[in-house]
């Protein structure tokens, strides 16, 4: 191999690894742009935290709302910069699932705030409560979560706040009265959401498009499924960009759209539009968020209808695993994935298995104090003899649509008022297991998820030494390894167009006093006295001083 194929491949190689190292450059000029805050200026740190979490970037949200957090928590914990700190950080916690450590961080704020008495710490207060209840939503505490986002409402009323805040509690009353089945009231809800979003935001807004999802939910409850369908296009026709935040929305559109293609009976049409919004979430989110697990029961359920059991109890398996460690052993969304598997159990033929399964179900409702939440009544009907619709769920009978309180007891009744499922024999016997459950007595319910403290001093300076270095060192190597790179390329094009050039024939020197086009007398063009030597020797060779040394050496 020639020297110049060996440089070239080199050269190559080299650029190769270039293009594999391309991140870190990348990297490099985010830093030069995190470079221009000052580490030390509270508003800037939390401003640049609030940009990664508007982009969806957590990890680095979470670094800058800590240091921002600290840098409050050094003047004075009571401060409004360290309660607008802890916001901040509770509002990230939210979008990453971190239920419980966002509850405890609004509840924090809450406490601090509700001792200031003022018309900004009302407002404040009142955003915090529609906070509050949300996660509670979102924890399936479905009373309590009603009864604080009622009452944030009546404080917006009050304070005649027309905000996008109140936009979202209304879209979060909206979801809590469809669980407790006041349609009536959810749709009011829905449309006054849409009313304000369009109006604060515009008709092609992000907050629209969520405020068209909440619509479309009420008629999907309703039964008007055409209706439904069409406010899910609406919003579908907002959520088009790549952006996180777009493409999450557009999760939430196929999650609904996914709902009501099931309860049309297009099942195989609901399990594609639900595979692309787990996909959307997986990507965004992660493997292990709740919304991801609210995904995994959707398949499972679509699953059911098509009969493919075996897809189903894979689906459940993942999303008990999700529910178990982000809510805890003995949370509602435990429960609630128990009544899946009850059903497809049930559905499959394995009665003892499907009994055990809401045996546990019905065990973990029992312990909660909330007498009134929907997810007990609908584990309480569907014993065999507790209800006629839960009878007709074991016969495989049609039931009243007056069972259907939320998408699990909607969905299982839609399937059998369509005759989907097959009939299964009741259980044998005077009284079935579920039966024999005690009647839940109100009592404190334990949080099983401890609330988690948030970093120390020591982490937070940790993490501003960190970011220092880490600029340091990206710049650093890239000053050392663009000049290689350079020079490397530089060499290796050069010697590529020197060889190319080399393998061009080029024109014959002529003898002095020799016209062109005359040649000499014996025949050849070679200049006289110097036969058989070539045009490239000449060019670098003295052959007269050469012809002499060979002269003296004879």
């Amino acid at each position: 191999m020639t020297m110049p194929k060996q440089r070239l491949i080199f050269g190559l190689l080299v650029t190769f690894l270039f293009a594999l190292s391309f991140p870190s450059v990348t990297s490099a000029v985010e830093s030069d742009k995190n470079a221009t805050v000052n580490l030390n200026d509270w508003a800037a740190v939390r401003a640049l935290g609030l940009e990664k979490l508007k982009a969806l970037k957590l990890k680095s949200a979470d670094k800058y709302l800590n240091i921002a957090r600290t840098l409050a928590g050094k003047k004075s914990t009571s401060s409004d910069e360290f309660n607008t700190s802890v916001l901040d950080l509770a509002r990230l916690d939210e979008v990453r699932g971190r239920y419980w450590q966002a509850l405890h961080e609004y509840n924090q704020v809450y406490s601090n705030l509700s001792q200031k008495p003022g018309s900004a710490d009302d407002s404040k207060v009142a955003g915090l409560l529609a906070d509050q209840g949300r996660i509670n939503y979102l924890l399936g505490d479905l009373p309590q979560a009603r009864m604080q986002l009622e009452q944030a409402l009546v404080a917006f009323n009050k304070l005649n706040d027309q905000s996008l805040k109140k936009a979202q509690l209304l879209q979060d009353l909206c979801q809590v009265h469809l669980d407790f089945a006041l349609f009536d009231r959810a749709r009011g809800e829905a449309n006054q959401a849409l009313e304000l979003s369009q109006k604060l935001s515009g008709a092609k807004s992000l907050e629209t498009c969520q405020s068209l999802i909440s619509l479309a939910r009420t008629q999907l409850f309703a039964g008007q499924l055409v209706e439904a369908e069409n406010y899910i296009r609406q919003a579908m026709a907002i959520a088009v960009d790549n952006s996180r935040m777009a493409s999450l929305s557009r999760a939430n559109c196929l999650d609904t759209c996914a709902q009501i293609y099931l309860n049309e009976g297009r099942s195989a049409q609901a399990l594609t539009v639900e595979e692309e919004a787990l996909a959307l979430r997986q990507k965004i989110l992660g493997q292990d968020h709740p919304s991801t697990g609210e995904c995994l029961m959707t398949l499972a359920i679509i699953s059911i209808a098509q009969k493919d059991f075996s897809s189903a109890k894979v689906f459940l398996e993942k999303a008990m695993t999700i529910a178990q460690d982000r809510f805890g052993q003995d949370s509602a969304k435990v429960a609630k994935v128990l009544a899946i598997q009850g059903t497809c159990a049930q559905r499959e033929g394995s009665g003892d298995q499907a009994k055990d399964s809401f045996s546990k179900a019905s065990a973990i409702t029992n312990k909660l104090s909330e007498l009134d939440n929907p997810l007990v009544k609908n584990l309480r009907s569907l014993v065999p003899g507790n209800s006629d619709a839960g009878q007709a769920f074991w016969q495989g009978k049609k039931s009243d649509t007056s069972f259907a309180i939320d998408p699990l007891a909607r969905c299982i009744t839609s399937l059998l008022n369509k005759g989907v499922i097959e009939p299964l024999e009741p259980p044998k016997g005077p009284q079935s297991v579920l039966a024999t459950v005690a009647e839940p007595s109100p009592q404190p319910t334990a949080n099983p998820h401890p609330q988690v403290p948030g970093p120390s001093q020591d982490s937070v300076n940790g993490n501003l030494k960190k970011i220092k270095f880490d600029r340091k060192y990206v710049w650093g190597a890239g000053i050392i390894i663009l000049p290689i790179i350079v020079l490397v390329l530089y060499s290796v094009f050069a010697n590529f167009f020197r060889s190319l050039k080399s393998s061009v024939r080029r024109p014959e020197r002529r003898g002095p006093g020799k016209a062109a086009g005359n040649p000499s007398q014996n025949g050849s063009d070679k200049p006289a006295g110097k036969e058989g030597s070539s045009p490239l020797m000449s060019r670098f060779v003295d052959e007269d001083k050469v012809n002499k040394m060979w002269d003296i050496n004879k």
